[in-house]
């Protein structure tokens, strides 16, 4: 299963005059879910090394694609998630 933004599906297709039926776009199932900061990309994780990260948080290694309740962007590791989708609906469109 992949998950999908619906607004922004929507917003897109209104962009690029791509229709779809509104009750159709309604009817998809949903879930609700939250963007997770990975370990990887967190700014309490420090001396990383050989696939294992520290937690300065928890104070124990973690492995890098983990997350957790409590972990927060680092300055400047990349694209926030609606830029991802963004960015992946550009490269949809350019092919």
């Amino acid at each position: 299963m992949r998950l999908v933004d619906a607004d922004v599906a929507d917003k897109w297709m209104r962009q690029n005059n791509a229709f779809i039926d509104a009750a159709i776009l309604k009817a998809i199932p949903t879930i609700d879910a939250v963007p997770v900061v990975r370990c990887r990309e967190c700014a309490y994780a420090t001396r990383p090394g050989d696939n294992i990260i520290y937690c300065d948080n928890f104070e124990r290694d973690m492995m890098p694609g983990d997350y957790c309740s409590v972990g927060e962007q680092k300055e400047g590791t990349g694209l926030e998630p609606g830029e991802i989708i963004e960015l992946k609906a550009r490269m949809e469109r350019e092919k």
